[in-house]
């Protein structure tokens, strides 16, 4: 549980030795640079060489992804294996010799427009064909239906529902129908028409529903151009299926283009990092950050190989914004995907990974609450891991191992509440269905120490900063607060003995006077007054436990005159600033206020105990129906298979999701806002990370 120590190392270098300088740290891999301070940087702005190299690697990319939809699908094993071709420097450098890249590139965008302008056309004959397919009974070329000096004509469409009456008053408005055709709700017309009839006959056609349809103009009949439509429609087919071969082809260059891809990026990235550096006439500087474990090593590998190198290293600057990176041990590694979904803690803070991962996989346990479902999850995500090359794809093994101990945590906590895929067992520590108050009193025990987990890192925190007396004042009056009231609910409810119950009281009504007493406190700000300090802490504290014991009835009259006479020994020593003792005792009221909010917190806790109910209830509703469902002959038993075997995955699906969110919101929430301090930069070093092949030594080989 902790933030790995780092060190700013400044580089000068000869321009000469620049170019091997900057491959030796890119192979290196443990430098995060940042931008030189000691000198001007050698381009402020975006280079032309820069800006190429972007844009070839956008075209690239636009390449890979219409490639890769003519590639067979690949299977689960291969997904989950994902084996990287292996190559060496020497072996991508060759390939990029040897393949014309921007003549792919043109070729393959080149395939891409072809196939749009055919389907393009495509498209556009199928419209002409819907089109014309209603008046295939249309027996003339349409470009005789053209108005002429004495005629008219109209083309168009009415429901069958306004036929009977288009018929009557169009006939007796002169005009002449033709039929075209029909489909399931209109009956297509041409309409023609004298000149001298125009208005009236126009009249009748809008008052009757007709709906104009304009048609092109051929030399043909429909039918002879639904014909011609579909030899082109074919020909069109037959284009695109060639072109279609023609980018499948194409495909069989896919890997190749991947490690291609990989050696432009590793190019840009290089091209992006010269713009960091500072220059003069004859030398450039670099500067950066390295785990401090990997300090001398760095500096053996640099000053080792380059004579004309100078390597500087320093201690952090409260000024400098020094990137962060986790280092725990392989247990609680996996939870570190947690921390950093909510965000880095600030360099010098509190890594809570380990903390977090036992109450995180204790949370996930209690949410499925089925050992069955414990047991496929870790199964599964084992299975997973084990196809998972860890040097390829580390964050979805730690993802994987996350849910595998998970799943682990969850086979504890299903077995304690006897719970094995719905099934009732005789052994188990307490049933949640039957004992619902004590479930939701372990999960009131599970937040409030889960609080208190987050309330002594901080302490811890601010201890080893130096602080020891303001952390348990702020903290640990909460701590001795919270835990008397929850033993007095104990009490109230006879789990815990009646005889505890002055003790508790005592110490919550301290701890509640210390807080009004305390809080409002203002730090030391001369170097004078810590003594001074001391005895007003000395004041405050005995009279909070003087009061305690005097308005509980302990100690009388003793209590009393001791917190009158604390009291009047505070007066003393205030010198007059008794208004201030007073602002400080109103702030200390208003934060005993958050004494709701630590409460709510912990009650946010029960919402494990709905998620544990709700999936043990489900998986008992699945076993009732595949149960029922054996009754059925014949096909009883593979019915009963397939309901249970769909319901519990299902189940299992629903709730793995709910219990992942919700654990992690309990850590955001509840958790994170007692000591959490975020806004940590990730370590981004500086290094060679291919996505798509493994790039190996030149010894090793390809």
């Amino acid at each position: 549980m902790a933030i790995t120590a780092f060190k700013k190392v400044h580089l000068v270098a000869h321009r000469s030795v620049q170019d091997a300088l900057l491959s030796a740290l890119h192979r290196l891999g443990v430098v995060d640079l940042t931008a030189s301070a000691a000198l001007p940087p050698i381009a402020a702005a975006e280079t032309p060489e820069l800006r190429d190299a972007g844009t070839r690697l956008r075209r690239l990319d636009e390449a890979l992804r219409r490639l890769a939809r003519h590639l067979p699908p690949a299977s689960v094993r291969e997904r989950l294996a994902g084996e990287r071709p292996r190559y060496t420097e020497a072996g991508l450098s060759a390939l990029e010799h040897g393949l014309d890249l921007d003549g792919f590139l043109a070729e393959s965008a080149g395939s891409e427009a072809r196939l749009g302008e055919l389907r393009a056309a495509a498209a556009k004959l199928d419209e002409e064909r819907r089109l014309l397919e209603p008046w295939i009974g249309v027996d003339a070329p349409l470009e005789l239906l053209r108005p002429t000096r004495q005629t008219a004509v109209a083309t168009g469409r009415v429901r069958h529902a306004d036929l009977a009456c288009f018929r009557s008053e169009v006939a007796a408005a002169g005009a002449v129908r033709l039929r075209g055709g029909e489909d399931q709700r209109h009956r297509y017309k041409v309409v023609l028409f004298h000149r001298a009839d125009e208005q009236a006959v126009r009249e009748t056609l809008e008052r009757t529903g007709f709906q104009p349809v304009d048609l092109p103009l051929i030399a043909v009949t429909p039918a002879e151009r639904l014909a011609q439509i579909a030899a082109e429609r074919h020909a069109l087919r037959d284009a695109a299926r060639a072109e279609e071969e023609r980018a499948a082809g194409l495909s069989t260059r896919h890997g190749q283009l991947l490690a291609l891809r990989d050696l432009l990026a590793g190019r840009l990235e290089r091209l992006r990092a010269e713009r960091l550096f500072g220059e003069t006439r004859e030398t450039v500087s670099i500067e950066g950050w390295v785990p401090a474990q990997l300090l001398e090593a760095t500096r053996t590998a640099v000053t080792g190989r380059f004579a004309l190198v100078s390597f500087e290293a320093y201690d952090p600057s409260p000024a400098d914004r020094v990137p962060v990176l986790l280092s725990n041990v392989a247990l609680v590694r996996p939870f570190e995907s947690v921390v950093e979904l909510y965000g880095l803690p600030r360099y010098g803070g509190i890594d809570p990974t380990s903390v977090l991962g036992f109450f995180f996989a204790l949370c996930f346990g209690v949410c499925l609450t089925d050992a069955g479902y414990g047991i496929l999850l870790a199964i599964a995500a084992g299975a997973a891991m084990a196809y998972t090359p860890p040097a390829s794809f580390p964050a979805r093994r730690r993802l994987l191992a996350l849910f595998f101990l998970g799943g682990l945590a969850t086979i504890v906590v299903g077995a304690a509440a006897g719970g094995w895929f719905g099934f009732p067992v005789r052994w188990r520590l307490f049933d949640p269905l039957q004992q619902i108050k004590l479930f939701f009193a372990l999960a009131v025990l599970l937040g409030t120490a889960h609080l208190f987990a987050g309330l002594t890192l901080r302490i811890v925190h601010q201890v080893r900063r130096g602080k020891v007396l303001a952390p348990l004042l702020d903290q640990g009056l909460w701590m001795t607060l919270i835990a008397p009231l929850l033993g007095l609910l104990g009490v109230a409810s006879g789990a815990l003995p009646a005889a505890l119950k002055p003790g508790l009281a005592f110490a919550a009504l301290a701890s509640a006077l210390g807080i009004v007493f305390f809080q409002g406190r203002r730090e030391p700000q001369a170097p004078h007054e810590p003594a001074r300090e001391r005895l007003h802490h000395l004041a405050w504290g005995g009279l909070a436990l003087s009061l305690a014991l005097h308005l509980l009835g302990h100690a009388r009259p003793w209590s009393g005159f001791a917190a009158v006479a604390l009291a009047l020994a505070e007066v003393a020593l205030l010198r007059g600033r008794v208004l201030g003792a007073l602002g400080r005792v109103g702030l200390g009221l208003y934060s005993l206020y958050g004494i709701s909010g630590y409460l709510s917190d912990i009650l946010s806790y029960s919402r494990l105990v709905a998620l544990g109910l709700g999936s043990g209830t489900v998986a008992m509703v699945v076993n009732t129906m595949a149960s029922q469902a054996l009754a059925m002959p014949v096909v009883g038993f593979l019915a009963a298979a397939l309901i249970f075997t769909v319901g519990h995955l299902f189940n299992l699906a629903i709730n793995l999701l709910g219990a992942f969110v919700h654990s992690c919101r309990l850590q955001y929430v509840e958790f994170f806002t007692k000591f959490y301090e975020s806004g940590g930069r990730a370590y981004t070093p500086f290094r060679m990370a291919p996505k798509h092949v493994t790039i190996v030594d030149e010894a090793r080989g390809g």
